[in-house]
This record gives structure tokens, sequence and C-alpha cells, in this order.
């Protein structure tokens, strides 16, 4: 029985120590649902804008005044299977326009902190951006990370207030 309590007490302790305390509402003009309006990549070797996602990917960022966020982008002209169930090759080219995370965020004077919990590629360490707001518009840019392919980049995303 005293076991049970100290396991139980335990459990609690380490639940009311994670980041962020799910009890703290975040009071702050970012909380709310933002549909994307554009991402740009810079490689930072090279001070080159990309457009990965397209001109004009689809997407939203949620931030909850509970601390919880997601993550949602599409490239634009992504093509629909041939047929009733993807092919390898169509499979592939879906999952590599798609980006999709969820996790927690805290606010740190005009930085938003994000910890993933879930991610569609495992594994992706938690990441810092500068946060900007001028009236219903965000900007989110990236500290500098690491792509898959092992460049520096910053990822600048552009959104609009969607409610």
């Amino acid at each position: 029985m005293i076991r049970a309590i100290a396991v139980a007490l335990t459990t609690v302790m380490l639940l009311m120590s994670a980041w962020p305390a799910s009890a703290e509402d975040i009071a702050s003009p970012v909380v709310g649902l933002w549909k994307l309006t554009g991402n740009t990549t810079k490689i930072v070797a090279t001070g080159a804008m990309e457009k990965q996602a397209g001109e004009h990917p689809s997407g939203y960022q949620l931030f909850t005044k509970g601390g919880h966020m997601m993550y949602f982008q599409a490239a634009e002209n992504r093509k629909p299977p041939a047929g009733k169930a993807p092919t390898d090759a169509e499979r592939v080219a879906l999952f590599t326009t798609l980006v999709a995370y969820a996790g927690t965020y805290k606010i740190e004077g005009a930085k938003v902190l994000i910890h993933f919990e879930a991610n569609a590629i495992p594994g992706i360490p938690d990441r810092s951006y500068a946060m900007q707001i001028s009236d219903n518009k965000l900007t989110l840019t990236a500290d500098p990370f690491l792509n898959g392919n092992g460049q520096q980049i910053v990822s600048i995303r552009t959104f609009e207030r969607a409610d």
C-alpha cells in the first residue's frame, strides 16, 4: 500500500514538472490558429533562399493557451495517387511533400520554443523560433539547424490568423 502511494505521488510529481505545465495558461498573441501563407528556407552557407514547398503551400499552425501546438504543411501541386491505393513511388512523393508535428511550446520573450512529442520524421531535435506578430500576420524564423542533407538552414514561415 505504501509503495503504491509512493509510486502514485512520484508519477504526479513528474507529470507536474513536465514542460510546459498543462495547468498554466499562456497569455500571448500567438495563441490561436494560423493559416500558412509561405515557407522559405535559407541555406546559411550560401544565403540562397528556396521555396521547397512551392509559392503557395497549404497548412496550419495551432497554439493553444494550455501550451500545446500542432503544425501541418503540404506542398502546393501535390498529385493524388493514380489508382485507389498509392504506389510506393507515389507514397514517397506524398511523404516528401508533407511536414507534420505536434508537441508543446513555451514563450520566452520574442522566442517560441517548440518541444516535439510527435513528428512525421522521428528524432528531430526541439527548435526555437523568433516570433514576429503584426496585426493578423505571424512570422516564425527558426534558429539555424541542420536539414536532412547536413546543410545548416533557417526556416522562415509566414501565417495569417485563421480564427
